[in-house]
């Protein structure tokens, strides 16, 4: 049998701008590690005297999403600031609160299509960010995903892709 594997590189996490007339999606610059999500259920106990063999028995609860990880190069050259503009979206975001529209796509090998994940989240964990004496200005930040959560990514072309602007409304304290 021959090993099959996809290479990580070329992942992408994109973000809603949160222009409500027309909104884009924004890749998050320089990240480094992308995780998630790590969608979870509770467990409900239903064992009762009458549980064969002394036996707990479950059914599935409520389900939550998870949350999509990241860590990353902090943008600061000025050269590169439009490229660093979903690391502040990143910022805002949490300070300012509501739903964002976001995107987590990995790439297919022979591709010019990603596997996408298209969900809702709110940000978390702001851009946390490390100054080593002798490494880069490094972050992470930790979205959390709200609502449903697609049964498999699709393969789509990134470019097509377009948030919806209702989203940027729900749970928002106030929006600039």
């Amino acid at each position: 049998m021959t090993a099959r594997g996809q290479f990580g590189q070329g992942t992408k996490l994109l973000i809603s701008d949160r222009d409500e007339t027309s909104p884009e999606y924004l890749e998050v610059a320089e990240l480094t590690n992308i995780s998630g999500p790590d969608a979870t259920s509770d467990e409900i106990d239903y064992t009762s005297h009458s549980s064969p063999e002394g036996w707990r028995q479950f059914i599935q609860g409520l389900k939550d999403a998870g949350q999509v990880t990241m860590d990353g190069n902090v943008v600061t050259d000025e050269s590169l600031l439009d490229e660093g503009e979903a690391q502040d979206i990143i910022d805002e975001s949490f300070n300012y609160g509501g739903h964002i529209p976001m995107v987590l796509a990995w790439p297919v090998f022979g591709s010019d299509d990603y596997l996408v994940l298209e969900f809702t989240g709110i940000v978390m964990e702001r851009r946390q960010i490390e100054a080593p004496v002798d490494d880069l200005l490094d972050f992470s930040a930790m979205i959390k995903i709200t609502g449903e959560l697609p049964d498999k990514p699709e393969l789509k072309d990134l470019d097509t892709l377009t948030p919806d602007s209702e989203q940027f409304k729900l749970g928002s304290r106030r929006y600039k």
